[in-house]
């Protein structure tokens, strides 16, 4: 069993007319995805050129996650990101030490 929450942070960066899209459809995820069984955080960012999305994300385990990327709402958001990227979403977990 993992002794520490497991925490996540995306750098996505989409096409310059898909911006505004990409934004409106992440922020629509937040409620859903905070109310899901083992999220801890889940904050949306944008950088100060306005040009990257970056997600914070943390979980009380891998399984939340795992479970969180199989939900309606993850799946649907996934969908339509996919072809308005520059290029696919960069990801990296991390634990709390």
């Amino acid at each position: 069993m993992e002794k520490s929450n497991v925490c996540v942070f995306a750098k996505i960066n989409p096409k310059s007319e898909f911006f505004e899209s990409s934004k409106n459809e992440l922020m629509g995820m937040l409620e859903a995805t905070r109310n899901e069984t083992g999220c801890l955080q889940f904050d949306l960012h944008i950088s100060e050129c306005g040009r990257y999305i970056f997600l914070y994300e943390e979980w009380g385990n891998k399984a939340s996650l795992e479970n969180h990327h199989l939900e309606k709402h993850t799946k649907s958001v996934a969908s339509k990101l996919e072809n308005w990227l520059v290029a696919p979403t960069e990801v990296t977990i991390m634990h709390k030490l």
